[in-house]
């Protein structure tokens, strides 16, 4: 419904002025209800009625929000900022090698399991280990 009032506003409104819109009224909905619906073609289709890939261009992907949720919490897990229980399932950290893996890690990368089954690897601890470890060493500080 609401890209369908965006869609009758094209007319009207400028392609900044679409793109404030649906950043306010249609991307926070879609970004919290990913697994309701097809949302990369109603996200495609609202680029083509704002008809600007120069400004659609400077959104965030809608996996943005959630990847930054999980490694908030797990943040929160990997400094014990929370109940033993969720300290205790956090992967080791990854014991530093000479390898060329290790040279491209930062020193809080954590050692994940290496399971044969996918049917896993988006589940919590793996999927925001994943993101965890692929951060730039920049992003932490040097007193871990």
């Amino acid at each position: 419904m609401k890209l369908g009032i965006l869609w009758h506003l094209r007319q009207i409104f400028l392609s900044l002025q679409l793109l404030t819109l649906y950043k306010g009224l249609i991307h926070p909905c879609m970004e919290y209800s990913s697994c309701v619906f097809l949302l990369d073609r109603m996200e495609s289709k609202a680029f083509r009625f704002m008809n600007s890939s120069g400004l659609t261009d400077s959104l965030q992907p809608l996996s943005h929000c959630p990847n930054v949720a999980s490694l908030s919490i797990f943040y929160c897990y990997f400094h014990a900022n929370c109940s033993t229980d969720f300290a205790n399932c956090m992967p080791p950290l990854l014991q530093s090698r000479c390898t060329s893996l290790s040279s491209s890690s930062h020193p809080s990368s954590v050692l994940l399991s290496n399971a044969n089954v996918n049917q896993y690897s988006q589940t919590f601890i793996p999927f925001p280990g994943k993101l965890w470890n692929s951060l730039p060493a920049s992003v932490f500080t040097s007193s871990l």
